[in-house]
């Protein structure tokens, strides 16, 4: 049976598929107060006032199929046409991946934005006011203003870079062989030899010392005010969005600062964005991948060598914002630095920020002190590709400098590697992870592993993980397991199971993270009525790959029959697999105690339990 968003009952569907919304957050979790702050009333107004054809067709392009549309879907690797938009309910999916649900919903996973996010973004494009404190006008006109006056001084700096002003700033493009396309998509531009050229053509176009000053573009204090760049080539710094937010400026020699970016403002903040990020964002979701660079120009020529997955920190230290801002786009990072002393510091530092946030990190150095862009343009984009499929993991970049740095020969410098490492390995909130890395630890640097983790114990406070806020990483959440997946789809589709669900297998013992948020979902609705449908479920899901989970687990069960038994094999299963959890850390204590005899039970257990899984 093909599957269709229709508003109406779908008969040989269990009722919650009965819905226009497939997966992720839907307008309907505003009703179940998640965001109380915005009257539903509100939400329903922006809906009616959105077309969610004309939100998608920025972003995609969309062909007719008779009276509704499809495209290429930019959440996974599509190559034909698999998702669906279908204009009378105001809906879309993708048959390929699962995601799917309403223009809100497709904003959320395209933009990666929270549900108030989206619906505020979309509320501004419709001109209506979703309420909240009394000042929110005005602030948000305020802020419009300043995306404006950002938008102008790039344009100004483009203008002056294609003028005899620029000629300078040409020369530097040339010498490092940036292209002009490569110029025009990252919109280089230069700023005049001037100390307030820029200030007076932005008060002829009606703009004040005042909006100048909150973008940071002139510098105040002085007795009469300043542009803040002045003959330097300048790099526009856009959000992920695309719009301009602040600058970074180049000089043409060694004058100090070599580099000079905007100061923070209230759209602006060196240390949470990174540059190129809008340009990478979609190349990042689709290879799941992302690459980090430390200069402008080695960002924009990875990109003009068709490397369109790389991105640059604005000449800070990255920190654990940077950190969480790229786990939302890929699963890999690769830290690409300068082969040279500093390069390796700054390898050092960025790898204790993205510890935190669980990730796979590679560590690549670049050969003979090159940058990545006299890199690309001496040996080529292959030798490039080469060199970052050979990044180390990061674990093993850690031991190597740990070796590097202490005389491993003495007992000193061996204690000393062994707590190089712990100040990083602290860090990792992940139980499972920091216990294989501790193992690791003492392996690599052959020491007894009682000893490693007593060390960690007392180096860490209060014997815990070294964090810097009380959120949790942004991908602590384990993979949802099959066995978990199959027994909420028997569940889906036989909700009189839902009462043993609650008193076998409740939302806290699931170990995924999707599992476990649709569990919860699942018992709430339950427990209040049983004619739910599938858009109120989706609604009480607090991340959108919640909702694809959902979406998913209800068209793999579609002819499927015998849930009962399929939920009572689930469960046997799940009830043996935390036995052998239980066991094999039985084995472990058991080990480390010395203790044979119990080491000798617990395998006996473990081999029993093994054997009745085959």
């Amino acid at each position: 049976m093909t599957l269709s968003p229709g508003r109406g009952r779908l008969p040989c569907l269990p009722v919650f598929w009965q819905a226009g919304s497939f997966g992720g957050l839907s307008p309907g979790s505003l009703e179940e107060g998640i965001v109380p702050q915005i009257p539903p009333a509100k939400v329903d107004e922006v809906r009616a006032a959105t077309d969610i054809v004309d939100v998608i067709s920025r972003y995609l392009p969309l062909k007719r199929s008779g009276a509704n549309f499809v495209a290429v879907c930019p959440f996974h690797p599509d190559k034909s046409p698999s998702l669906t938009v279908w204009p009378a309910t105001q809906t879309f999916r993708c048959f390929g991946c699962g995601k799917g649900g309403d223009v809100f919903h497709f904003l959320m996973e395209r933009e990666r934005l929270s549900f108030p996010e989206a619906l505020r973004s979309l509320a501004r494009d419709a001109g209506i006011e979703v309420g909240g404190a009394g000042g929110e006008r005005e602030d948000r006109e305020g802020r419009e203003r300043l995306y404006g006056l950002l938008e102008w001084a790039c344009r100004f700096f483009e203008t002056h870079l294609r003028s005899p002003v620029g000629a300078k700033a040409i020369q530097y493009l040339k010498n490092r062989k940036i292209t002009g396309e490569s110029a025009k998509a990252f919109r280089l531009g230069c700023s005049p030899n001037a100390w307030g050229a820029l200030r007076d053509a932005a008060h002829q176009e009606g703009y004040s010392d005042d909006h100048l000053s909150r973008a940071g573009l002139i510098r105040t204090g002085q007795k009469e005010p300043y542009d803040w760049f002045r003959d330097r080539l300048m790099f526009p710094i856009q959000d992920v969005r695309g719009r301009v937010v602040g600058f970074g400026g180049r000089t043409f020699g060694d004058d100090e600062p070599k580099y000079l970016n905007s100061p923070d403002t209230e759209l602006f903040k060196k240390g949470s964005m990174l540059y190129g990020l809008h340009l990478a964002r979609d190349e990042a979701v689709r290879l799941h991948r992302l690459g980090i660079v430390e200069g402008y120009t080695d960002a924009i020529m990875a990109h003009q060598h068709g490397v369109k997955w790389i991105v640059a920190g604005l000449g800070t230290g990255l920190t654990r914002d940077h950190a969480v801002l790229v786990r939302r786009y890929a699963e890999r990072v690769d830290l690409v630095y300068d082969g040279d002393a500093a390069g390796v510091k700054a390898a050092e530092r960025a790898v204790d920020a993205f510890l935190e946030v669980e990730a796979d990190i590679r560590v690549v150095s670049l050969p003979d002190e090159l940058d990545p862009c006299d890199f690309l343009v001496e040996r080529g984009p292959e030798r490039f590709a080469e060199m970052l499929g050979q990044g180390t993991e990061v674990f093993d970049f850690l031991l190597a400098r740990a070796v590097v740095r202490n005389d491993v020969s003495t007992t000193h410098g061996r204690t000393a590697a062994v707590d190089f490492v712990l100040s990083s390995v602290a860090k990792v909130a992940n139980p499972v992870k920091r216990d294989i890395l501790l193992h690791r630890t003492a392996e690599g640097l052959s020491v007894g592993e009682a000893a490693v983790r007593s060390r960690l114990r007392a180096v860490t406070p209060r014997g815990g993980v070294i964090r810097t806020d009380s959120e949790p990483p942004a991908a602590a959440v384990e993979e949802d397991p099959l066995s978990e997946r199959l027994l909420l789809q028997a569940v889906l589709f036989e909700p009189a199971l839902a009462g043993r669900l609650a008193e076998e297998w409740p939302p806290e013992r699931f170990r995924g993270g999707g599992t476990r948020a649709l569990a919860g979902a699942l018992l709430s609705l339950g427990a209040r009525r049983e004619d739910w449908s599938a858009a109120e479920l989706a609604g009480l899901l607090p991340e959108p790959a919640h909702g694809a989970l959902l979406a998913a687990l209800l068209a793999e069960g579609e002819g499927k029959a015998d849930f009962g038994k399929q939920f009572t094999d689930c469960l046997e299963g799940l009830t043996r697999e935390v036995r052998v959890r239980e066991a094999k850390e039985r084995i472990r204590l058991a080990i480390e105690r010395g203790d044979a005899e119990e080491r000798r039970e617990w395998e006996r257990e473990l081999f029993r339990l093994q054997r009745r899984a085959r």
